[in-house]
């Protein structure tokens, strides 16, 4: 799958186990001898993340782990979408409630990223309104874009939590 030109391979690795070594993701990454992608993804089953129904590794054309990849996530939730392998969470036309997952931070209280790539998604396939409240587990986002537009306005809180001194 591709966004916008950035190519990904998804491995769907939901009802089997696929184990990609460093080298072997090099080999399929070159475009003259393997498949040729700028990064793999590697979709699983989250078992053990409370909320979440999938959870995804990624990795670049060195074999490098990367961190998240937002044109990524689109493709493999329209992957997903159109296998049927997810619970659709839209509560309306305007209002969604989305879980996120990040490797090495686990389930997170938000993402304003995944607001915005979800609803940009949600409006591109006609599914959203082009202004949106988004749930998460300790609050919302309104999100807001112009499907014409290369702007996506994320507006939310922004609380104080502490003052203090610390000697380093």
């Amino acid at each position: 799958m591709h966004s916008i030109g950035n190519d990904f391979v998804l491995v769907d690795n939901i009802n089997q186990k696929i184990n990609l070594s460093k080298k072997k993701i090099r080999q399929l990454s070159d475009r003259n001898s393997g498949i040729g992608f700028d990064q793999i993804i590697i979709i699983m089953k989250s078992d053990n993340i409370k909320n979440s129904d999938f959870k995804i590794r990624i990795f670049n054309s060195d074999s490098s782990e990367a961190k998240q990849c937002v044109n990524g996530i689109r493709c493999v939730f329209q992957y997903l979408r159109l296998n049927n392998l997810i619970k659709k969470r839209i509560i309306n036309r305007n209002h969604i409630k989305i879980r996120v997952y990040e490797k090495g931070a686990g389930i997170t209280y938000c993402c304003g990223s995944a607001s915005a790539a979800t609803v940009a998604l949600g409006i591109h396939l006609k599914k959203l309104n082009n202004i949106v409240k988004v749930d998460f587990l300790r609050g919302s986002l309104k999100v807001s874009w112009k499907n014409n537009s290369n702007l996506i306005s994320i507006i939310g809180p922004a609380e104080h939590i502490y003052n203090g001194n610390i000697n380093l």
